[in-house]
C-alpha cells in the first residue's frame, strides 16, 4: 500500500528540520529504506497513477501488413523496422496467434560426408529424399 503524500511531506520536513533519518522512521512507523528513498527523490517527483497502463506500442495492424508483404523477415528485422524490441514482436505475434513457418533456406545444413568431399545439403530436402528412398525400397 502506498503512503500518503501528506506523510511523505511530514517526514521530509522532520529530516530537513534536523531530525535524523532513523528517528523519522521510528517516529512515523516507516522502514528506514522508505525514508532514504523519499530523500533521494527529486522535490517535484510525482507518483505513478494506479490502474491499467496505456495502450500498446506495437501497432498490430501494421505488423500484420508487414508480415503479409514480407513473410520471410525475421523477428529481429521486423523489430528494427518498427522500432521496438524483438521480444515485443514475439509477444505481439503470440497475442495475435500468428505462427511463423521457417523458410527452407533457413533450415539447418546436413553434411552428407566427412572430409574434403563433403557436400552440404539442406535438411528438409534430404529428409524428403530419404523418405522417398525408404518407401521405394519397400515396394
Amino acid at each position: 500500500m502506498a503512503y500518503s503524500e501528506d506523510l511523505k511531506q511530514r517526514v521530509l520536513a522532520f529530516v530537513a528540520a534536523g531530525g535524523s533519518k532513523i528517528e523519522a522512521a521510528k517516529l512515523f512507523s516507516l522502514a528506514r529504506s522508505t525514508v532514504y528513498v523519499w530523500l533521494g527523490q527529486p522535490p517535484d517527483h510525482q507518483r505513478r497513477k494506479p490502474g491499467p497502463k496505456t495502450g500498446y506500442k506495437i501497432d498490430r495492424d501494421k505488423l500484420a501488413r508487414l508480415i503479409q508483404e514480407q513473410p520471410d523477415l525475421l523477428q529481429r528485422e521486423i523489430a528494427q523496422i518498427m522500432g521496438v524490441s524483438a521480444n515485443g514482436i514475439s509477444r505481439a505475434l503470440m497475442a495475435m496467434r500468428v505462427t511463423r513457418k521457417k523458410n527452407a533456406a533457413l533450415q539447418p545444413i546436413v553434411r552428407t560426408r566427412i572430409g574434403p568431399q563433403a557436400q552440404k545439403v539442406p535438411a528438409a530436402p534430404l529428409a524428403r529424399a530419404l523418405k522417398g528412398l525408404s518407401t521405394g525400397l519397400s515396394g
